[in-house]
């Protein structure tokens, strides 16, 4: 399946495809341009030049977390954006959002075993100022 994925052009990788997944949806459902994998922390760039960390996260019947996976160097204010994205087990889109960086870290906690910032996608996130429900423009966005 991995292959096909690249195949198609949604993975630019061999790693679990939720990530992959992710980048390709926002991508294409606002016509973001993909950073290049060497790009630390920017995932993709916006058309007003918009800096987008994005992660996504597949829950299962048998994992619930909205843990999102570790954003790195989240001080340093490489991105804009974080664009997070909660799949159901299908990879059906559940809930999707873009926040403002300076509230992913207000309400990130700093791991220090890891030296990353861990967050949430907790569903209260969607009510908080200058956050953008994006859900039904990733609902549609054809494979």
């Amino acid at each position: 399946m991995s292959e096909e994925l690249r195949t198609c052009g949604i993975s630019r990788s061999s790693n679990n495809p939720t990530g992959d997944l992710a980048e390709y949806l926002f991508c294409k459902a606002f016509g973001w341009t993909r950073a290049g994998n060497s790009k630390a922390n920017i995932d993709a760039i916006g058309e007003d030049g918009s800096r987008f960390q994005i992660k996504g996260r597949r829950m299962t019947r048998h994992q619930g977390s909205r843990q999102l996976s570790a954003l790195r160097d989240l001080a340093g204010g490489h991105f804009d954006f974080l664009a997070g994205v909660i799949f159901s087990e299908d990879y059906t889109v559940l809930r999707a959002v873009i926040i403002p960086q300076a509230l992913v870290l207000e309400r990130s906690t700093f791991v220090q075993r890891t030296n990353s910032h861990r967050f949430l996608l907790r569903d209260d996130i969607w009510e908080a100022p200058g956050v953008r429900n994006v859900t039904a423009e990733l609902r549609v966005v054809d494979l």
